[in-house]
């Protein structure tokens, strides 16, 4: 069991710097980060104007479960999702675009409307999709300053033990007193030549929510819900790195030599495969107030109560070395599980919205979310041995610590218009502003948005909405310790997105 927890500890507290804002997307700070923040909306009908204060179809229970007494018809909804992503890597004064597309299950969900007396009574049931994120990046290029495997050397390391018995460290003295990098060996820091690299990174990460919410109007013109949501998700992330010695620059004969130093070889290139496997469940609260003031003009707010996320993870990571003379170790590898669970922070919504004027209605919203208040617990599975415990409440405490120094408290800005002609078709538009979560490395988001909502026949709508961005981001590939100030160095890679997703689907209104 310890040598599994310190592997992991290892492996993820290596990258102390998150994809989507400047870190590694690995760390256990960066995915607290990642699994607390929320970027899709799989229903087509309320994926552009904002719902804390309108009720725009089944996905508006996601901004505000009280609006949902709003709606004048039972319906049932489903829809699809379809995400393209451009992108463009640089690294090492190279870059690589990629283009690639998914398609996924949107939105499936059904409302009815209890028949009251007075006001109304509306429950339903259903699945939403939350998060959709894909990252694939090949990347290559001649590294002067680093090798993959200085991240290596340090004996805490969990990559220490596998590089050492496939020949990517050496020891550095005859004492045997620290290890050192193979490609290092017999080079000053001033001396090294340089190495080839190519890099295959891919990182997926998808969650959804099946909820369950009933809505009321409970007093005149006064909404009040409540939501209840399973939320299930997985993530994986792969590296492929290998390192190739383009122009035998090592040209040593020592690995395999004999008693008298014959018949060795060297390294021609080395190979490091990491993979992280996913799943993710938790339960996710809602409440909500909405108030009609007159005939024009709607306020509301809700609450997303911090929610826990519980997460299996399966890791393993594997060095292999090709030699000169054709041979090769065997892979060299680690594997494992372990369970661990984030808090995300509360989420408090204000909108407002002004109705009907001349068929236009135009709704705006600010999301709240501290996200200093994402906490981490590494203590979620049964550890007997009380040193094993000790280390992973520390490592918990520092992770909490550098989160609540290097996150921000954010307000999500919404504001979207519907255009409503006498046929009932709807033309609709918004923009969304997403400040920077992190201190570290400011990426900010702008979405625009259009939709349509077309009736097919008195019973069926077809919904069409799309969301359009751009951002630019940077991703640490690997940390080292510098060989002569011996401070941390990141190696990152910078990368352009341009993203575009677009949500169809059918209404069925009775």
């Amino acid at each position: 069991m310890k040598r599994t927890i310190l592997l992991m500890l290892g492996l993820f507290l290596a990258f102390n710097l998150s994809a989507q804002n400047g870190e590694s997307p690995i760390s256990y700070k960066s995915l607290g980060l990642q699994f607390s923040s929320n970027s899709s909306n799989g229903d087509a009908a309320s994926m552009v104007v904002p719902s804390v204060s309108s009720y725009n179809g089944f996905g508006s229970l996601i901004d505000n479960p009280a609006v949902m007494a709003l709606a004048k018809e039972n319906s049932v909804s489903i829809a699809w999702f379809y995400s393209n992503q451009n992108q463009t890597s640089s690294y090492l004064n190279s870059s690589a675009s990629s283009s690639f597309g998914n398609t996924d299950f949107g939105n499936i969900g059904m409302l009815y409307k209890i028949p009251t007396s007075q006001g109304s009574l509306v429950i339903g049931a259903g699945y939403d999709l939350k998060e959709v994120y894909d990252n694939k990046a090949f990347i290559n290029g001649r590294n002067s300053s680093s090798t993959v495997t200085d991240m290596f050397v340090d004996p805490s390391s969990s990559y220490n033990g596998i590089a050492y018995d496939a020949y990517a460290i050496e020891f550095g003295d005859v004492e045997e007193t620290y290890y050192e990098s193979i490609f290092r060996l017999g080079f000053t820091p001033s001396q090294y030549p340089g190495i080839t690299q190519f890099v295959d990174v891919n990182n997926k990460r998808r969650m959804g929510e099946f909820s369950f919410f009933t809505a009321t109007e409970f007093k005149k013109n006064l909404y009040a819900g409540i939501s209840i949501g399973l939320t299930s998700g997985s993530s994986s992330y792969s590296r492929n790195f290998q390192e190739f010695d383009e122009f035998n620059d090592y040209d040593g004969d020592f690995i395999g030599a004999d008693g008298n130093g014959n018949g060795g070889t060297d390294i021609e290139r080395i190979t490091l495969a990491d993979d992280i496997d996913s799943d993710i469940v938790g339960v996710t609260i809602r409440t909500g107030l909405a108030y009609t003031l007159g005939e024009k003009a709607r306020v509301g707010a809700s609450l997303t109560l911090p929610s826990k996320l519980v997460i299996i993870e399966s890791y393993s990571s594997g060095i292999k070395s090709d030699f000169d003379d054709g041979t090769a170790t065997d892979t060299y590898d680690f594997f494992g599980e372990f369970e661990y669970a984030i808090t995300r922070p509360a989420q408090f919504n204000i909108g407002g919205s002004i109705l009907d004027i001349a068929g236009f209605s135009i709704s705006g919203s600010a999301e709240l979310i501290d996200y200093r208040n994402i906490k981490l617990s590494l203590l979620e599975t049964e550890i007997s041995d009380p040193s094993e415990k000790a280390s992973l409440l520390q490592n918990e405490q520092e992770i909490n610590a550098e989160i609540k120094q290097d996150y921000n408290s954010v307000a999500n800005l919404k504001i979207g218009a519907a255009y409503k002609l006498n046929n009932r078709t709807e033309i609709k538009g918004g923009y969304a502003l997403y400040p920077a979560k992190s201190k570290t490395y400011k990426v900010e988001q702008n979405v625009f948005s259009v939709g349509l909502s077309l009736p097919l026949t008195n019973s069926i709508n077809f919904d069409i909405s799309g969301q359009y961005s751009t951002w630019t981001d940077r991703s640490v590939l690997y940390s080292y310790s510098d060989v002569t100030s011996g401070n941390l160095v990141n190696s990152y890679v910078n990368q352009d997105f341009e993203s575009l997703n677009i949500v169809a689907g059918i209404r069925f209104l009775f």
